[in-house]
């Protein structure tokens, strides 16, 4: 059961990258304007991760508790995910 929720963190995790990385298709995250209801989503969204890990919901969503080293991995994950499409968008790389 903690494969699963390694792989549900991870994939969570990404996603979460994955929409910052994802707001332009050619500028860089560091040029766009700031979106204000994206830092929300992001944080509601982690929340609602930890929820399901951490609390009696773990039960339903049949996940368990996963030690920060796991953690550490999915937002490696995420950052990796995160680099390569900003360093796409540098080289003008068009996918």
């Amino acid at each position: 059961m903690l494969a699963k929720t390694a792989a549900f963190t991870t994939i969570v995790l990404t996603e979460l990258g994955k929409s910052i990385a994802s707001r332009s298709e050619n500028a860089n995250v560091w040029r766009l304007k700031s979106n204000r209801w994206l830092p929300a989503a992001l944080t509601t969204s982690l929340a609602l991760q930890l929820i399901v890990v951490y609390t009696p919901l773990s039960t339903l969503f049949n996940t368990t508790y996963m030690p920060l080293p796991l953690w550490l991995y999915g937002l490696m994950a995420a950052a990796m995910i995160m680099a390569v499409d900003e360093l796409r968008k540098m080289l003008n790389i068009r996918i």
